[in-house]
């Protein structure tokens, strides 16, 4: 009966007149006297938070004057001998006479203040006269100062008329004269600074977290479009005052670094704080800013082109709302600091700036807001590339050192958003998402706001709760069971988590790969390195990530009830290998730096890492690894680039050890030479191993090249075959690298165990006649004698190539083969001649 008499209602035009009139007239001024009444209400506890702050410095400048007092009486009953001939009047007098004459001093000085400070204020912008008009704690002052003198006056008017003052009044008069002169001095030099950068920002950014917490669900107001438009006027006045303060502290004021940094500091405070709020605030909220789009005639569904044809009118243009609006002026803010910083080569701050960006990034994770998250790099992005990437290479040392500075925040960006989604996922499980699921009331108008789920797919939620309710209202009970809602909640939540994840995967070409080969374009290799280094760092995080996230997408499997509904799911063998190859061209980038960065002078790389050490280090073990797998074209790419390294690395160590002792020196420059036939050792058995002569063509045709244009072949064989021989000698010596060639070693015994080779020395084919199979001879070598440690890769390529090489035939040289490999490997190749006759 009651929806019928609405109904009938709804179809009579005074019923929606009356209804206009009731929420225009009546009800939007009862909500604009009732916001005036709570802002008045903040404003006073603001200025009621300030006096209790200001009062400790009141009391102790207090007491340290009534202190001075007490010891001036003292000093002067102590000085019996002492006569002055002041009387009261005379003694008045003079203490009159100092408190004027100072005061008209101090008087004058803060005039000058003042003056200075007036003629900055007529150059402001009219929001930023307005911020010092209304500076709270002046006003909070002036409040004051207005009591004193209106208690003042009273007190007078009452003894013109013969009443005896109590002895609390003039306590009081005197305590309130106390804070008047103390806070004059504070608020004197407030206004020599004219506008304080933390003052200023921290009431802006106050302003702005106030209009937040109104556009939220349950603020004041927060269902009513009018006062969702005035929370967003109000944030977006208060942003735009802070970007004025920006422009004004560059020129005229010319804040320094610090000073602008406390802006950024504080809208990067601001941003984070909007970020936990934001899925508190409805999608259709007008806090969005509206934009119109207008439609294409081509592609307008039927409906909208009959209407126009119809009426004779043109196509209606779409509201589209920009759900991201705050972020993109906050950091237009950021960006505007930034810009000045690096433009006056304050490379810190500027620095400062961009991890201020990483730590929003870092808060990102547990909403999903991939948009927001995109919207940051990239716009970084555009920034670096045409400050840092496509300038021209600075000369002074500090200027160097402050572009790298850069690139590394430029690196950390990406990871602050990885580390922030691990850490959401790291210890989320399928049932921690349904229990947050089942804890929202759907029927209740604010409880999907209050949720845990991310904010990202805030709009999925609220068509599913617009569902449940309607329904609800239509059959007077909920109809659909709670495992669709969970189902589809699910969906949405592993869709959102997928698109967050697949923007994180993105950034590896957008951030570091593009970035990467510009740089290097621009022979810019220092900063180059230094930005893969964090590139190489994000690829090994990335694997973590992305086998978490497709852990926590499996779990949720079983969630999915509604067979033809589509589900996010991730294969994890191919997932696991794009990653890998991700990881594999970030150190294939690094290692190609070998070179270059071996070729610059020293006075360029001092105080910096090493930079060529590092590709140098991960360019040999990616040689390796390109061995073991196999893979003969990237192997091409790195064994030139390691082989130069090698030699560039063992006269770098010469250098950086001559003084030492010879033992020391020996060893630790022979270190590039000893890895560099190690590796060639290793690439001639998986060669053989896998029976792919195109890894030992590399190898061989650098080694030919190289020995072809030594001025002295001979020679550098020699010296080669006597470092390695001096090497073998120093037993229970500890080589620098050892480790990471045993782990080679140990590389090459899991490969042949996964082979079907017994390699276990225990239980090695020494012990009986089992003759391992393989074609060739190397490999049964091998395997047959006590497991992959019994032959140094080393003197495998001694054995098969260097001896054999053109320039050594004529050399009485007795190389390196401790366990005989040589004789063992012919004695196996004997054998096969035999049976081959």
């Amino acid at each position: 009966m009651r929806s019928r008499v609405i109904n009938n209602l709804q179809n009579k035009s005074y019923w929606w007149k009356t209804l206009l009139f009731i929420e225009s007239k009546l009800t939007f001024k009862f909500y604009r006297r009732l916001y005036g009444a709570k802002h008045s209400l903040k404003e006073e506890k603001i200025s009621s938070r300030i006096l209790r702050k200001s009062l400790r410095g009141i009391l102790a400048t207090g007491l340290l004057a009534a202190v001075f007092i007490v010891l001036v009486e003292l000093l002067s009953a102590l000085a019996k001998d002492v006569r002055f001939t002041f009387g009261n009047e005379e003694l008045g007098l003079l203490i009159s006479t100092v408190v004027t004459v100072s005061g008209v001093f101090l008087g004058l000085y803060f005039t000058a203040l003042s003056a200075i400070a007036g003629n900055l204020f007529m150059r402001a912008p009219q929001n930023l006269q307005n911020l010092f008009i209304r500076e709270r704690k002046g006003g909070q002052y002036i409040k004051t100062l207005v009591l004193t003198m209106l208690i003042g006056v009273y007190y007078l008017l009452l003894r013109s008329f013969g009443y005896q003052v109590g002895f609390l009044g003039p306590i009081l008069i005197t305590l309130l004269c106390l804070y008047a002169i103390v806070r004059f001095m504070a608020l004197g030099w407030q206004t020599f600074y004219f506008i304080h950068t933390q003052e200023a920002s921290s009431a802006l950014t106050g302003d702005a977290a106030s209009a937040i917490d109104g556009a939220t669900a349950g603020g004041f107001g927060w269902k009513k479009n009018y006062m969702q438009n005035h929370y967003r006027r109000n944030a977006k006045e208060a942003l735009e005052s802070l970007s004025d303060l920006v422009d004004f502290g560059i020129d005229p004021i010319k804040l320094s670094g610090a000073q602008l940094r406390d802006i950024v500091k504080f809208t990067g405070g601001l941003i984070a704080y909007y970020i936990e709020k934001k899925k508190q605030i409805p999608a259709d909220s007008k806090w969005f800013a509206t934009r119109y789009q207008h439609q294409n005639w081509l592609l307008t569904d039927e409906s909208a082109i009959t209407m126009a044809l119809n009426t004779g009118t043109s196509l209606e243009p779409k509201d589209i709302r920009n759900q991201n609006w705050f972020e993109e002026q906050a950091l237009e803010i950021i960006i505007k600091v930034f810009e000045h910083l690096v433009a006056t080569k304050q490379w810190s701050q500027a620095q400062l700036c961009l991890e201020t960006l990483v730590s929003v990034l870092e808060d990102l994770g547990p909403d999903f807001y991939h948009e927001v998250a995109g919207l940051i790099t990239k716009r970084v992005g555009e920034v670096i590339s045409k400050s840092i990437v496509d300038a021209d290479n600075p000369k002074a040392d500090e200027d160097k050192k402050g572009h790298i500075a850069l690139m590394d925040s430029l690196g950390r960006l990406p990871i602050g958003s990885l580390v922030s989604l691990t850490r959401y996922v790291a210890d989320r499980t399928c049932e921690d998402l349904v229990k947050e699921i089942d804890d929202i009331k759907w029927l209740h108008e604010t409880s999907i706001y209050k949720s845990k789920l991310p904010g990202s797919i805030l709009t999925n939620v609220e068509v599913t709760q617009k569902s449940y309710r309607t329904e609800n209202k239509i059959e007077k009970k909920p109809v659909s069971p709670q495992w669709y809602i969970r189902t589809i909640t699910t969906q949405q939540y592993l869709a959102g988590l997928k698109k967050y994840y697949d923007y994180i995967k993105s950034l590896q070409k957008d951030i570091y790969e593009d970035n990467v080969n510009e740089l290097i374009r621009r022979h810019k290799y220092v900063q180059a390195a230094h930005l893969i280094d964090r590139w190489v760092e994000f690829t090994n995080k990335l694997l973590s990530l992305g086998w978490r996230v497709q852990q926590l997408i499996e779990q949720c499997e079983g969630q999915k009830k509604v067979q033809d509904l589509p589900w996010t799911s991730i294969d994890a063998d191919t997932e696991k290998a794009l990653l890998q190859s991700y990881d594999q061209k970030a150190i294939d980038k690094l290692a190609q730096l070998i070179m270059p960065l071996s070729l610059l002078p020293k006075t360029e790389l001092k105080d910096l890492p090493d930079y060529f050490g590092q590709a140098y280090t991960f360019g040999v073990q990616a040689a390796y690894n390109a061995a073991k797998e196999n893979n003969a074209e990237r192997l091409k790419d790195l064994f030139p680039s390691v082989f130069g390294g090698a030699l560039t690395a063992y006269q770098k160590t010469r250098e950086d050890v001559e003084g030492w002792a010879e033992q020391s020196k020996i060893v630790l420059s022979s270190e590039p030479i000893e890895d560099l036939l190690t590796l060639s050792g290793f690439i001639k058995i998986y060669a053989e191993l896998h029976g792919n002569q195109d890894l030992w063509k590399v190898c061989k045709d650098t080694w030919d090249s190289y020995l072809e244009s030594a001025s002295d072949a001979k020679a550098t064989i020699q010296l080669m075959v006597a470092m390695m021989s001096y090497r073998d000698t120093q037993y229970g010596l500890m080589m620098p690298k050892a480790a990471l060639r045993m782990n080679w070693d140990m590389q090459l015994r899991a490969v042949l165990e996964e082979k079907g080779f017994n390699v276990d020395i225990l239980s090695s084919s020494s012990f009986d006649d089992t003759q391992p199979t393989h074609e060739s001879p190397l490999i049964r070598v091998l395997v047959k004698y006590s497991g992959t440690l019994s032959f140094e890769a080393r003197n495998v390529f001694f054995v098969t190539y260097l001896s054999k090489h053109s320039s050594a035939t004529d050399l009485d040289i007795d190389f390196p083969d401790r366990r005989d490999f040589e004789q063992e490997l012919n004695r196996e190749m004997g054998v096969e001649d035999e049976e081959a006759e």
